[in-house]
């Protein structure tokens, strides 16, 4: 995802408006984890010297299995995305100790365009929730024989193999 700062730089300190369309590399998602639409990266962009800001918004739609029930689930990325960009041979210029803190995961580019593909891609991994589940009412599986609960019912007994098992027979005796 190449963004061309070609009129920011040439514009220093007005603002830009961009989008991008495009996508990522298949190693830059988690496994089990796949876009099913395009990544769509729109903003503004505002160069001051050799240091090009940029703040917007990426919006995308990724599939996965329901952690549960293992069916496909499909999930919409829509977040906010701010990035700093420093030319390249810019980089330890002399900046105040508050400009260092905020350029310390600047992305340095080289010419008049700038990569934001791991930026997004780092972007859009800190979105995906740490489980997919289709429903909140998702039942799973069997874990005897595997049946989805969801849509059948199986005669399995339900198993007791559960580290605290042993704690539900002191909790009887007691009673």
């Amino acid at each position: 995802m190449l963004l061309d700062l070609t009129e920011p730089l040439k514009y220093q300190g007005d603002s830009c408006s961009f989008s991008l369309e495009g996508t990522l590399p298949q190693d830059a998602l988690p496994e089990g984890i796949a876009l099913c639409a395009p990544v769509l990266v729109s903003g503004t962009i505002t160069a001051i010297g050799h240091r090009v800001a940029l703040v917007g918004n990426i919006q995308t739609t990724v599939r996965a299995s329901c952690a549960l029930c293992l069916c496909p689930v499909t999930t919409r990325i829509d977040c906010a995305f701010d990035a700093m960009m420093i030319r390249e041979g810019y980089e330890n210029e002399q900046i105040d100790a508050e400009e260092q803190a905020a350029e310390e995961d600047a992305i340095v580019f080289q010419g008049s365009a700038c990569d934001l593909t791991w930026a997004v891609a780092e972007a859009v991994n800190l979105q995906l929730p740490m489980r997919f589940v289709c429903s909140e009412s998702c039942k799973g599986l069997c874990p005897v024989c595997g049946a989805d609960l969801n849509h059948e019912t199986c005669g399995c007994a339900p198993t007791m193999d559960s580290p605290f098992s042993a704690l539900a027979a002191l909790y009887s005796k007691d009673e």
